[in-house]
This record gives structure tokens, sequence and C-alpha cells, in this order.
């Protein structure tokens, strides 16, 4: 193997560089690009939102439903059975004929929670932008408190997993298999198992191609089940203590500590968890 000298590393180094100053410009162009749309997306929905003030309770509006809802029937677009007065008007701004009915959607709660705040058509560009965003606005502002609470435990237990995983020791190596490819892999992968009736897993098989959400969603059921098992350990320590003929000290069996040990996922990903998995993995 022919070794490569330091002037040829330089070399290759400021090409590198070089290319990386350029997609440093081309991203401050596209950021701009992006800012000003997003500039003029937010402008529309003002001017949305100070149609509806204006429309909304006054004289005209039924005319404009009709005006609206007429059009949409030409153009053979659902309209549902009872639509906002804003839903309306933000469908016949953005709509087209294609299905945007999520998109839409956003707006409409966007503008909703904006309006339920006392903002105003000035006020509402600067009001997304304290969220970060249009879709932040709506992740956020629709949750009830417990929910959030809910959220920020979850999100907050899957770093004290991560960070448990990261310094967890090594109970087993898994013999490389044709089916997954080194290069194909993340820091962590899923793997297979069956349980038996001792408690223990066999492990079966490694999941090929297994993705950054798969992961991120096997790494936040742990989470969740840790909370669970602190939930049931702090009930049984609040419970009170019964006074039985023969007392006896059963300990408990830290069974979802051995499963992050193992860093084995029985369940490669779930498409539509209850809960909040996704967002956290998100």
């Amino acid at each position: 193997m022919t070794q490569i000298d330091k002037t040829t590393k330089l070399a290759t180094a400021e090409l590198v560089m070089a290319k990386l100053d350029d997609l440093v410009i081309q991203r401050q162009a596209f950021q701009a690009e992006y800012d000003q749309v997003n500039d003029t997306l937010f402008d529309l929905l003002a001017q949305c939102l100070d149609v509806y003030l204006t429309t909304k309770g006054g004289k005209a509006e039924k005319n404009v439903l009709e005006a609206i809802k007429s059009d949409f029937a030409a153009r053979s677009i659902e309209i549902g059975r009872q639509p906002t007065v804003l839903s309306l008007i933000v469908r016949y701004v953005f709509i087209d004929d294609k299905k945007h009915g999520r998109r839409i959607q956003s707006y409409v709660r966007a503008l909703s929670y904006a309006i339920q705040k006392g903002e105003t058509p000035a006020t509402f560009a600067d009001y997304v932008k304290s969220f970060g965003g249009i879709e932040e606005v709506v992740s956020t502002q629709g949750v009830k408190p417990a929910t959030q609470v809910k959220r920020d435990t979850l999100k907050a237990q899957v770093s004290v997993v991560q960070n448990e995983l990261s310094d967890a020791p090594v109970l087993a190596i898994v013999p490389a298999v044709p089916l997954v490819k080194h290069e194909e892999t993340n820091d962590y992968t899923l793997l297979i198992g069956r349980t038996v009736l001792s408690g223990e897993t066999e492990v079966l098989a490694v999941v090929p191609k297994a993705t950054d959400a798969m992961i991120k969603q096997a790494i936040a059921k742990i989470a969740d089940a840790e909370i669970e098992f602190q939930k049931s350990q702090s009930a049984l320590a609040a419970a009170p203590t019964p006074t039985p003929a023969v007392t006896a000290t059963i300990a408990p069996v830290p069974v979802v500590a051995n499963v992050i040990e193992a860093n084995v996922d029985t369940e490669a990903e779930s498409a539509n968890d209850t809960t909040d998995l996704d967002s956290i993995a998100a």
C-alpha cells in the first residue's frame, strides 16, 4: 500500500474545506430564501386572519361562505359537513387540485390558537416565530397540560436510557451474518428474540437495516417501560404495609434494567403508538 505523504494530505484537506466553504455559501443562500418563503407564508396567513376577523359575524358572512362553497362544488372539492368559517377561508386560499388537507389543517389550527391568544394580523407572524414555526405552534399549543408533562417526562427518560446504553457492559456478542452489512448499521441495531419460561431471552437474529427511526422508537419504548416500572415501585413503596402472620421480604426483579443492559428490543417498530413515543423519537 502506497503511503500518502504529508503534502498530499494537506492538499486533500484543502479541497475538502473548499467544498465545505462552498456548501456554507449555498446554505446561506438557501436559508435566506427559506426565511423569505416563511415570511411570505406567515403574511398570507395573517391576511387570512384579517379576512376572518372582518367576515365572521358580519352582514356579508353568509354570502361569502356561499361563494366559497359554490367554488368548491364547481371544482369537486369536499368540504365536510360543518366546516368552520376560518377553515373555509384558509382552504380557499391554499387548496388546489391536489390534496393538501394535513398542511391546511395545520394552518387552520395555528390560526385558531392565535385567535384564542388574542393575536391580531399584525402580531401573527411574530407569534408563530416565537414558537419556531407553524408545526411547533400546532404541536405545543393544542396539548393538554397533563399530556405535555407526560411528554416532557418521557423525553427526559429517553436521555437517561441513552446514557445507560452508552455505559452498559457487553453481555454477549452476536456473530456477523450475511444479511446485515456493517456499512448499513447505526451505532445501535435491533435484535429479535424469544422469551423462555425462565424470563430470559434467547437472541435469534439481528434485524437487518434497522433505521434511525426504528432505533429511536425502541429506545423510547425502553424509556416508557422504565417510567412505568418506577411508578409501580413508587406505588408499592407508598402502599400501607399489612401485618401478616409470617413476614417475608421479596426483592423485586429489575426486569427493565436487564432489558436495557442486554440492549435487546423485541419490537422493531410501532407505527401508531398511542402515547408520544413517535414525537419523542422524532
